[in-house]
């Protein structure tokens, strides 16, 4: 738990870090997630930047590429399995819903989460529910 004070005001943050093993996939899948910013106008610059081929990894659903920020490369394993499983891509949107700063790492064998919410604890059993949805996706 972290308090944030500017000069009239302050604010707590909460935050849950969850890491799981779960069976190798055998494919070297390997990614980052985070919760886009919604800042007014980086919508349409993060369109033009992909029209160029600099914008960042995208999977082509539009929902999916708006909110959530994959860092991984565009012709790896991990961009393959979110292609290819779309509940994958809603399990991630479900537990990075909260706050742009919390993120999930998948490192084939690795699941790392990361929760931050403002002024209220991060409930634990959503994330695990939402770390376990993310599992059995991989392994489908």
């Amino acid at each position: 738990t972290r308090t944030l004070r500017t000069y009239d005001s302050s604010t707590t943050y909460h935050y849950l870090d969850i890491s799981a093993r779960i069976p190798a996939s055998g494919r070297g899948v390997q990614g980052r997630f985070q919760r886009r910013s919604q800042v007014l106008g980086a919508g349409v610059l993060r369109g033009l930047l992909g029209l160029i081929g600099l914008g960042g990894a995208r999977v082509g659903d539009p929902l999916f590429d708006d909110i959530i920020k994959v860092k991984a490369k565009r012709q790896s394993p991990m961009m393959e399995v979110l292609v290819e499983r779309p509940g994958l891509q809603d399990a991630v949107m479900e537990l990075l819903s909260n706050d742009s700063s919390s993120h999930v790492t998948i490192i084939d064998d690795r699941l790392l989460a990361q929760i931050r919410q403002a002024d209220i604890p991060p409930n634990e059993l959503e994330m695990l529910r939402g770390m376990l949805a993310i599992a059995a996706h991989l392994q489908a």
